[in-house]
């Protein structure tokens, strides 16, 4: 089962193509299959957000923090993560999302919360499983 990362806005934001030999980020419109996350969100784009193994599992940090190649691979999904919200906060003052398994979009988020994209930049990118994030501009 793959994981999944989605961002809501309303500004039509940049779609990212992954780049087949080194994957580490992407942002596409929705597929058939993820149309059912859509009453999560209030805002009327939403985007599904790739990492560097396809899905959006590359972006947890629940990795083998031995392997320096996987802890760079994921630090980079992480980076191009953060740095896509920094953008999208640029363009309006709130962005929203959210993370499920695929075959969960359905289901309500556990928990609604919060952040600051300067926090999570501080103290560290934590993904957590059917928490839906609001970003705001700092």
């Amino acid at each position: 089962m793959c994981y999944c990362v989605y961002l809501g806005a309303d500004a039509d934001l940049s779609i990212v193509a992954s780049d087949d030999e080194e994957p580490v980020f992407s942002v596409q419109p929705l597929a058939a299959s993820d149309v059912a996350v859509v009453p999560n969100f209030t805002k009327k784009n939403i985007y599904h957000l790739g990492s560097w193994q396809g899905c959006s599992y590359g972006f947890a940090n629940d990795i083998d923090f031995e392997d320096a190649e996987l802890v760079a691979k994921n630090a980079s999904s992480v980076n191009a993560l953060l740095s896509f919200i920094d953008s999208a906060l640029s363009q309006e003052e709130k962005v929203e999302l959210y993370t499920c398994w695929a075959g969960n979009q359905w289901q309500p988020p556990k928990e609604r919360r919060s952040a600051s994209l300067d926090a999570i930049q501080y103290c560290g990118f934590e993904l957590e499983e059917d928490i839906f994030l609001i970003f705001t501009r700092p």
